[in-house]
């Protein structure tokens, strides 16, 4: 998936919001984001913030410093904010706030697999293991919901859903 800034003001790919309890987020695997100017990887829309790039093609719009707690400090103790085998200048990690993690294989693993995205719900075009490496994305957004998931490439929304 390719995210592209087309906007002339300044922004943030993610801006996700989720309560202590649920275990949601923001997964972004095998996207480019390039563009124009400068864009923020996310900002703490709320204390409990979640948002993962995983091997993910990042131009120089990203802003150094990629992410924001949203002018409250309080959030930089209960975000989670990772990247994961990141490439290209605005994958730079030298200047991320001291919140954001460098994931670790182990770190990362529970969110690249197919149950993180409730992968049972979906109807698959080919076999995907419960690895990361077989996990190629698109992203989804459920109608009305407040987070987006990771959608290996050929699946298809589960018709009782």
């Amino acid at each position: 998936m390719r995210i592209e800034k087309v906007q002339d003001r300044d922004g943030a790919v993610t801006a996700q919001v989720r309560s202590y309890e649920e275990n949601t987020g923001f997964v972004f695997m095998n996207c480019s984001i390039g563009g124009n100017g400068r864009i923020l990887l996310g900002r703490a829309w709320d204390n409990y913030s979640r948002v993962i790039f995983a091997f993910t093609s990042m131009s120089n719009v990203i802003a150094r410093q990629g992410w924001n707690d949203f002018n409250n400090p309080s959030r930089d103790r209960t975000v989670f904010y990772g990247e994961y085998k990141c490439i290209g200048t605005g994958a730079d990690m030298s200047m991320r706030p001291s919140y954001v993690q460098r994931l670790s294989d182990a770190q990362v693993s529970p969110f690249l697999i197919a149950s993180y995205i409730d992968g049972d719900q979906w109807r698959f075009g080919h076999q995907v293991a419960e690895t990361p490496a077989r996990l190629p994305a698109k992203v989804f957004r459920p109608g009305g919901g407040r987070n987006t998931r990771v959608v290996p490439s050929g699946c298809s929304e589960h018709p009782d859903r």
